[in-house]
């Protein structure tokens, strides 16, 4: 018998002006015994995610949806174990998942809806115990799934029939159509099928690594990546390009078009590249939870989520959700043309501030100058300005600390030739 620990997640909360917020900003968190497990969003308004919780033995799960840009979300199916999600448009999608019952047995479930999460159909059931882990469809009909036992299934009925094609071991899959398709893999291993999955060509990216995810934009374009490195590949991939991220700890990756790409990792923080992996700058979300899922909607609105361990006894953890409108960056705006004579940097206003200031500062010629937020203990929280500013004039930035702490903070820019700290308090 099928028992199943359910708590009806519900995010609450409402974010005011939303437009008007810089960077990254948090939507909603909730402690429990929960955790996400999946997210999709096909527009600013439209999305989806899962999560799941109980103990180890009795699962339970619950999928949402929004249609106000994640300030709230109504249940589309509970009740079900849900360990992930995958949908090819709004309306259309699959989630997946598995549970033990009392006896220590074990199911593994999925179910499709192709109205929006108005009905799901319960399409596949199965008593086999290895997990399904990711699951990709290239089209409404063809879809791939891996499980923890390094089987690859597919199906060619939306998800009413599995069959193994191949045994690999996978982190992830990646599809372009129904028969091309790459996976990442351990040891700097990617492997790519031409033919729907029944053969596979391994090609290494000159690591011996683990590869934790792969997306391709076309059939010659894709990058993969470790915890440190983005490989990148413009040749289906057979040879590689090696870039250093500048940190460790990265998770999943999104890549809106073939140079805006966004990396999550730990410790709250998101990496941006504007020139397709070649350089990363770190976009602070001003929390300390792991963020294991990413989903844009278009180049500048996006969504993460993650969670973070409250309290090993009991079992208790953090769920948050956080979004941005503006791609993660906080917006520099070109104030002047006038061409000053120095380098020079303003005291910021207001002065105390809650929980937003403004910094304006001179450049007086074409330079790299990266503007960044220090704590009172040195530790960089924010770096609001890391670019080539091409143009001599007055600049302005906005800094949003509504995700910080009260207290004393520094700000710092920097040039080649030329760096000014200045100091600022917040108070909530």
């Amino acid at each position: 018998m099928k028992n199943f620990i359910l708590i009806n997640i519900i995010l609450l909360g409402f974010i005011s002006e939303i437009s008007s917020q810089q960077g990254w900003f948090t939507l909603h968190t909730y402690q429990g015994t929960s955790s996400y497990t999946g997210l999709k969003f096909f527009d600013s308004q439209t999305g989806y995610l899962t999560s799941r919780f109980g103990n180890a033995h009795i699962n339970g799960g619950i999928t949402q949806k929004t249609t106000n840009g994640g300030l709230n979300w109504f249940t589309v199916l509970s009740g079900v174990p849900e360990d992930g999600l995958f949908f090819i448009n709004v309306n259309t999608g699959w989630v997946y998942g598995g549970y033990w019952d009392d006896a220590g047995e074990r199911s593994r479930e999925i179910f499709w809806t192709t109205n929006g999460g108005a009905n799901f159909i319960r399409v596949y059931l199965d008593s086999l115990t290895n997990a399904f882990s990711k699951m990709f469809f290239a089209d409404v009909n063809t879809g791939y799934l891996l499980s923890t036992d390094t089987s690859i299934y597919k199906s060619t009925n939306s998800g009413y029939n599995w069959s193994v094609c191949a045994t690999i071991s996978l982190f992830s899959i990646y599809f372009i159509n129904a028969n091309t398709g790459w996976g990442s893999a351990a040891l700097g291993n990617v492997y790519k099928t031409t033919n729907g999955g029944m053969n596979w060509s391994s090609y290494n990216v000159g690591t011996s690594i683990a590869l934790r995810n792969v997306i391709f934009r076309d059939y010659n374009t894709g990058w993969v990546n470790s915890s440190s490195h983005i490989f990148k590949t413009t040749n289906s991939g057979i040879n590689w390009a090696a870039y250093s991220l500048g940190f460790s700890g990265a998770y999943k990756m999104e890549f809106y078009d073939y140079n805006k790409g966004w990396l999550t990792k730990d410790s709250g923080k998101v990496a941006y590249t504007s020139n397709g992996g070649i350089n990363w700058m770190i976009q602070n979300g001003g929390v300390i939870h792991n963020l294991s899922f990413i989903s844009f909607a278009n180049s500048s609105t996006g969504f993460v989520a993650g969670w973070r361990m409250v309290s090993p006894y009991p079992a208790t953890g953090e769920v948050i959700l956080m979004k941005t409108t503006t791609g993660g960056l906080t917006p520099v705006e070109h104030l002047s043309n006038n061409i000053p004579k120095d380098f020079s940097l303003s005291q910021n206003y207001p002065n105390p501030f809650n929980p937003s200031t403004t910094i304006e500062f001179d450049i007086p010629a074409s330079c790299v100058a990266s503007l960044t937020i220090y704590d009172v203990t040195g530790r960089k929280v924010e770096s609001l300005v890391n670019e080539l500013v091409s143009s001599p004039g007055r600049y302005r930035v906005l800094w949003n600390a509504a995700n910080y702490s009260s207290g004393i903070y520094f700000y710092t820019i920097k040039t080649e030739s030329f760096q000014q700290t200045k100091r600022m308090v917040f108070v909530k």
